[in-house]
């Protein structure tokens, strides 16, 4: 299986019609990509709000951000896009596909929400995310009825992120692309150490019946399930609902699975990927811990895996007990994770430690407080917040001064260790 993408860089950006790329310079109608949202029956029921610009450098704002994605494009007549979420349901991980490495969408929740994200463009609260570097399209999307589900609004708003990506990498796949990067897994030395990585798609401590998350399918029922590293980065995975230190951009461009890439035929081999998913109830932890570990050891062949979470609590279970099976059948293992409760060493800041997790990687205390000053542009509402577990806070305004914690600022803490903030334990 071998998976080319294009890479494009934009130096700037427009609104001007018609929708092009040439020569850097990415302009976009937006009355044209407003009537090709429009006319998708996955947004049937909505109406496509804001769009906006923001660039890097500009003393700008964006608020109440629900997820990040990528301008990404899988190229061919008969090619589908993020199959089972916005195309029907085939293979990927094989072809040629166009992606806008320096550029995004920034998709906008309208519905206050805890989990939302916000970004400056420029200040102090810039350089604690890599996403202050790159350009964002800011859209937002506004249900037809004020009573509509959380859930069925959220299905909406990662489809039009996915929508909007695809539109912006399909105008740039016209030109010809700056690089080319190339992923396969070709054979390497047998005495390089073979590395897996278990790939923790989503918890059940937050179900969303109906989120496309592998295929389409919700993982509600997942058992551990090997995957081909190409299906990631070409669109088989999407993030989930809830963005708990992991937004759609970092999902496909996995810095995990891009390492390993990078690394493959150089000082380890990479085995593969196993996708799995955090459980509520210590039965099914069990079964899918020993299946992972079992399909890790046995079907991979693997020396050494990495593992990485979504949320916490009882997704540090479910690492925990992962890392303890491995350990158990010689596999060496680290562990992605983020510290919270405090700012105490790593072990006491999470709700589930075990002895043998002797090599993990921090992507940071996410609980920690930042103040970012007032700004003068906003995009995405007049309000952002609220930015604690405090029930009784509301709302601040959202060019005002603001103090928040790590995990609000999109970007900053990252649970695939995709991000700058880290914490180190001597």
């Amino acid at each position: 299986m071998e998976l080319a993408i294009h890479h494009y860089r934009v130096d700037s950006v427009e609104f001007k019609a018609p929708t092009a790329f040439s020569a850097g310079c990415l302009q976009v109608d937006p009355d044209e990509l407003r009537q090709y949202l429009q006319s998708r029956p996955e947004l049937a029921g909505f109406r496509v709000g804001e769009m906006a610009w923001a660039r890097p450098g500009e003393p700008v704002r964006v608020v109440n951000i629900f997820d990040v994605v990528p301008a990404y494009f899988r190229l061919g007549a008969d090619a589908v896009q993020y199959p089972g979420a916005i195309s029907p349901i085939r293979p990927v991980g094989q072809g040629t596909s166009a992606f806008i490495e320096n550029l995004d969408v920034l998709v906008l929740n309208r519905r206050p929400n805890r989990n939302n994200k916000l970004l400056d463009l420029s200040g102090p609260g810039a350089q604690w995310t890599p996403q202050a570097e790159r350009f964002h399209l800011a859209v937002d999307l506004e249900p037809v009825d004020p009573q509509m589900s959380d859930g069925a609004y959220w299905g909406a708003l990662k489809r039009l992120g996915l929508l909007t990506g695809t539109y912006l990498a399909r105008a740039a796949s016209q030109a010809v692309a700056q690089t080319t990067a190339c992923y396969r897994l070709d054979a390497v030395s047998p005495q390089l150490p073979r590395v897996a990585y278990v790939f923790m798609l989503a918890s059940h401590q937050r179900p969303e019946p109906g989120q496309p998350v592998l295929y389409g399918d919700d993982v509600s029922g997942l058992l551990p399930t090997l995957l081909h590293p190409n299906e990631v980065l070409d669109g088989a995975v999407v993030s989930p609902y809830w963005n708990l230190g992991v937004d759609m951009w970092s999902y496909q461009r996995n810095p995990v699975v891009l390492e390993l890439y990078a690394r493959h035929g150089v000082d380890l081999a990479f085995a593969g990927v196993v996708a799995t998913v955090a459980h509520a109830t210590r039965p099914a932890r069990q079964r899918s811990v020993t299946m992972a570990a079992h399909l890790v050891r046995y079907h991979l062949g693997a020396d050494a895996a990495i593992v990485t979470k979504v949320g916490g609590g009882i997704p540090e279970s479910d690492v925990m007990m992962t890392l303890e099976a491995l350990e158990e059948l010689n596999v060496r293992t680290s562990g992605v994770i983020w510290s919270h409760l405090g700012e105490g060493g790593v072990e006491d800041s999470l709700t589930a430690y075990s002895p043998r997790a002797d090599a993990l990687v921090s992507a940071g205390i996410f609980d920690d407080w930042v103040d970012l000053p007032a700004m003068p542009r906003v995009i995405g509402g007049e309000q952002a917040g609220p930015f604690s577990d405090d029930a009784n806070e509301l709302p601040k305004p959202a060019s005002g001064p603001l103090r928040v914690q790590f995990r609000h600022i999109s970007g900053a803490i990252n649970q695939l260790g995709g991000s700058r903030v880290s914490q180190v334990a001597y």
